[in-house]
Parts: structure tokens; C-alpha cells; sequence
């Protein structure tokens, strides 16, 4: 992947979920995945545990965790963390994923990301994305992240190709597994979406290459789930 490549992506990104976050609250009103339900339950989480929630959207990971003091849920979309901390109140914030230096070192006791990491581009973000993580969980800390499972999608090998000779027109190289495609509904617009499709091995091996021990690893019909030690 190329810089011009990178940039665009994270753009798309960016902005899509700014475009889309009224329709996206909408949909996002439902309760989350059962497999996130037994996650969650397995994981024994106190009221005073200080709980992070990257890619936080709507803020609805709230009513998984219920009565938890010490939440704080970040997101890049201001509109997003609008919705959130109108039913939710004030505990969100807008933050780049990408960038949490403001963060304090150490001081979460867990930290979930919900369908987000396929959203980052590139191998050295995903990295980066990783070590920052693992700086500000707490020693024996836990890690839960999500991602689609797009490489199990009929149409996958046809996007695929079809998002790299695109995107080279224009001088953009994508990785292979670099998905843009058209995604929304004709009465709430559609949108380019930008989304990585990892394989499980692709999944698991990015994650053994952080400084995170691999606890378990799980999945259902549409996600891959992998729950992470400091």
C-alpha cells in the first residue's frame, strides 16, 4: 500500500461515518451480537473496573456493560459521539483512534474495539494501532477486538479485484484483502466503505505479532472475536 492509498482510505473512513451516522444510529439500536453477550459475561467485569471502548459509534456497548462508572467511549465521528452522549450522557469523547497519546499509560482494565481494526489500512497502522493499545491497558489487562468476516462473502475475490484495478487508475495500490465498495440504502445515500478482509490465519498472525498474548479466539456467522492478555 502506497501513501496516497493510506490517506485515501482513512478518509473514507472518516467521513463515511460522519455521512452516515444518523442512518447508522438507526440501525445500531438493536442488541449487539449473543457472542458479544458471552464475551462480555465471561470476562467478569466490576463497576470500578475503567473500561475503554474504541470505534465506541452510537455508544450502545453501554447497555451490554450496564452499570460501569469508569466507561469512557472514544470515536472519530463527532456526530456519532453526539448520539452517544445524548441518550448515554457524558461519557464520550471524540478522539482519533489512530492518535491517543492524551490517554493515561496503564489505566484501563479493559479495552474493547467492536468492528473497527478492519477499518484500519495497512499493515503499519494496524501495528501502531496495537502498541498503542498495549501502552494504556493495565498490567494483566484484557483486550477484546472484532472484525468481519468478508473473505467468507460469495462476491469477495470479485471486489477485491474489482477495488485494486480501481484504486491503481488512480495511483492508489492497495493491499490485496482492500475492500471499496458501495454501501448504504438509496433513501440514506450510498456510500463508498472501506474495510480490510482478513482470513482467520491473517486475523491471528497480525495479532501474535503484537506484544498482546492471544487468551481465545472465537467467531459466528459474520465475526471473528480474539480476546487479548497484556
Amino acid at each position: 500500500m502506497n501513501k496516497k492509498a493510506e490517506k485515501y482510505l482513512l478518509s473514507l473512513v472518516q467521513n463515511g461515518y460522519e455521512d452516515i451516522a444518523k442512518s447508522f444510529n438507526e440501525s445500531r439500536k438493536k442488541p449487539m451480537k449473543p457472542m458479544v453477550l458471552e464475551i462480555v459475561s465471561s470476562l467478569n467485569i466490576k463497576k470500578e473496573d475503567k473500561v475503554l471502548d474504541f470505534g465506541c459509534g452510537n455508544g450502545r456497548f453501554l447497555d451490554v456493560l450496564g452499570d460501569n462508572k469508569n466507561y469512557l467511549g472514544i470515536d472519530n465521528s463527532k456526530n456519532l459521539i453526539k448520539f452517544a452522549q445524548e441518550k448515554y450522557g457524558d461519557k464520550f469523547q471524540v478522539l482519533d483512534i489512530l492518535n491517543i497519546d492524551i490517554l493515561n499509560e496503564g489505566d484501563f482494565d479493559f479495552v474493547f474495539s467492536w468492528a473497527v481494526f478492519h477499518h484500519i489500512p495497512g499493515n503499519a497502522l494496524r501495528a501502531n494501532f496495537l502498541e498503542q493499545v498495549y501502552t494504556k491497558v493495565k498490567k494483566d489487562g484484557i483486550f477484546v477486538l472484532s472484525v468481519w468476516k468478508l473473505r467468507k462473502k460469495k462476491n469477495f475475490f470479485c471486489l477485491a479485484l474489482n477495488s485494486f484495478l480501481k484504486n491503481l487508475f488512480k495511483f492508489r495500490v492497495l493491499d490485496w484483502g482492500d475492500l471499496v465498495f458501495n454501501w448504504g440504502k438509496k433513501e440514506n445515500g450510498i456510500r463508498p466503505r472501506y474495510y480490510y478482509a482478513f482470513s482467520e490465519k491473517g486475523f491471528k498472525k497480525v495479532l501474535k505479532k503484537s506484544k498482546f498474548k492471544i487468551e481465545n479466539f472465537l467467531e459466528d456467522e459474520f465475526n471473528y472475536y480474539i480476546i487479548l492478555k497484556k
